[in-house]
């Protein structure tokens, strides 16, 4: 199953937001979505945010529509990848980087699939 953690800011219009992201994800033929909050502790005149997470999940063998899925919302203003996942961490943001345990696994046996995946996320 891949899995697709996307993050975006609280906005006056938030369900047009939400209900654009559900809506690509669905025309991707994603398996199943759901919503969160996560508050993002930062130093500066803000004290924090407030931001969404959606993640949305994929069939394993849905990879033209996980590639799909994600040129399509790289493409979208406001709205961020945040990780992408498949049994193992295969693309983190910078953010989400600086929540993950400084231990990693050192072994990473990567398919082809999942390789695209990380090609894609380096461009």
């Amino acid at each position: 199953m891949y899995t697709i953690d996307l993050a975006f800011n609280i906005v006056p219009d938030i369900e047009t937001v939400k209900m654009r992201i559900k809506n690509l994800a669905n025309n991707f033929e994603c398996e199943h979505h759901y919503i969160t909050h996560e508050h993002y502790l930062e130093k500066g005149p803000k004290n924090g945010s407030v931001k969404y997470i959606m993640t949305i999940m994929f069939s394993s063998n849905k990879i033209d529509e996980v590639i799909g899925f994600l040129k399509t919302i790289r493409r979208v203003n406001n709205i961020y990848i945040e990780a992408i996942y498949n049994n193992k961490l295969l693309y983190a943001s910078s953010v989400y980087k600086k929540n993950l345990p400084k231990r990693r696994p050192t072994a990473n046996n990567i398919n082809a699939d999942e390789q695209l995946i990380i090609d894609l996320m380096k461009k």
